[in-house]
């Protein structure tokens, strides 16, 4: 299968995205197809062979595509405007009564978070961490705030992936911290991450890479968890995000005990 056919296939199952939405959802997969066909390029695979190579290790086209379409609804296309005016209500009444807006978005996005991954896995992949623990630490980039909640370490197979090794899934929220504002969705793609296995110079040569992939997101708050290919025993991975001057970072640990044994 090409790429083109892909996302023909893809595409099919977008019933919920507009045309921009729909752009932007091929460009994030192309650049995943392409950075698989740089790698393996490297192996010496002809251009065809990366790309039907890389095409094939993307999954069910068709699975994809429903999995996707699932995080839009309708709903919002009619009647964004009537929550956004509910949030600017409810956020002047939290100030007007003495409470921190901030505070209450967190918890409430704190429940949701936990609902939505208590019974997710990878659609692309059932290689997966069987468990995560706890991270909470948080990075701001202007009014954004970005979380990594979780993280889970686990072994990658030539299965699922190009060559064998570990990796970590961090697991991230983000959302604006003012409660009338819309939470800035490309954001993530200007996150780095480095580990003893990874950098951003040396991914485009290595068959493992760092990727994001979103697994909820309305106008308010995103969920997106990423891999990073990890060395045993390391003790954190450093995550930085640049956007318009603002910069932030996190040495986010990983709790080896038990994983090794």
């Amino acid at each position: 299968m090409t790429r083109e056919e892909y996302w023909q296939a893809v595409s099919a199952e977008l019933k919920n995205l507009l045309d921009g939405e729909k752009k932007s959802v091929r460009r994030e997969l192309d650049g995943h197809i392409e950075d698989c066909m740089e790698a393996l390029s490297a192996r010496d695979y002809t251009p065809q062979e990366a790309e039907a190579r890389a095409v094939a290790v993307m999954g069910d086209p068709a699975e994809t595509g429903r999995a996707i379409n699932a995080q839009y609804s309708m709903f919002w296309l009619y009647f964004g405007w009537i929550a956004a005016v509910l949030a600017a209500f409810v956020a002047y009444y939290c100030i007007c009564c003495g409470i921190t807006a901030i505070g209450g978005i967190g918890s409430r996005s704190d429940e949701a978070f936990h609902a939505h991954y208590a019974d997710y896995y990878d659609y692309n992949t059932s290689a997966y961490p069987e468990t995560f623990y706890p991270v909470d630490m948080e990075m701001q980039i202007g009014n954004e705030v970005i979380t990594c909640k979780e993280a889970g370490l686990f072994w990658q197979d030539t299965e699922h992936y190009y060559e064998e090794g570990w990796a970590v899934v961090l697991r991230f929220m983000q959302y604006d911290r003012r409660p009338w504002a819309y939470t800035n969705q490309y954001l993530n793609q200007n996150m780095e991450f480095r580990s003893g296995r990874y950098t951003p110079e040396n991914h485009k040569n290595a068959l493992n890479f760092a990727f994001i992939t979103n697994s909820y997101r309305n106008s308010w708050v995103i969920y997106f968890h990423v891999y990073v290919p990890v060395e045993p025993g390391e003790p954190y991975v450093h995550v930085s995000c640049d956007h318009l001057g603002q910069h932030g970072e996190l040495d986010v640990p990983l709790e080896w005990e038990g994983v090794l044994e």
